[in-house]
């Protein structure tokens, strides 16, 4: 039997050992962001799940992130390979961007909205995000033995 991971990055993150490291490191090797996003960066070193789990130990144990680990991965028996990014989740992300460079051209060529304005309309999404988790937290907190 093989076994596969599938989720978002930062699923893959934690499951690492790399909680909330998900937008700065490389998961499958050593580099940084600043150092990826370089077009014409150096490889890094490829990481495997026992390199993994050495430094994630070592991150615990010294209770400070080496390289982004914090913890060993949960599973050391999964390979890299068997991390699946689901397609939508990519599809998403592009669609995403697309979206907001278009919103930006209508905004700078069409509309021309400004600063103050653009930084409120980001302002109010944000607000938004924030309601609805808070709402979760609530009824999470409602389900919960301590909110009955």
């Amino acid at each position: 039997i093989e076994i596969y991971v599938t989720g978002d990055l930062a699923f893959h993150a934690m499951a690492l050992g790399r909680e909330g490291m998900s937008g700065n490191w490389c998961l499958l090797c050593n580099l940084m962001k600043s150092q990826y996003e370089n077009i014409n960066h150096t490889d890094g070193v490829m990481l495997d799940i026992l390199d993994m789990f050495k430094k994630g130990k070592a991150a615990r144990e010294a209770k400070k992130a080496n390289e982004g680990f914090k913890y060993e991965p949960w599973w050391d028996f999964i390979p890299l390979h068997h991390y699946m990014v689901p397609l939508l989740h990519c599809l998403i992300g592009v669609g995403n961007d697309l979206l907001a460079s278009f919103l930006d051209w209508v905004n700078e060529e069409i509309e021309c909205w400004d600063q103050q304005e653009v930084r409120t309309r980001s302002l109010i999404t944000t607000a938004e995000h924030k309601i609805v988790d808070e709402i979760a937290l609530r009824d999470e907190y409602d389900e919960s033995k301590n909110g009955k």
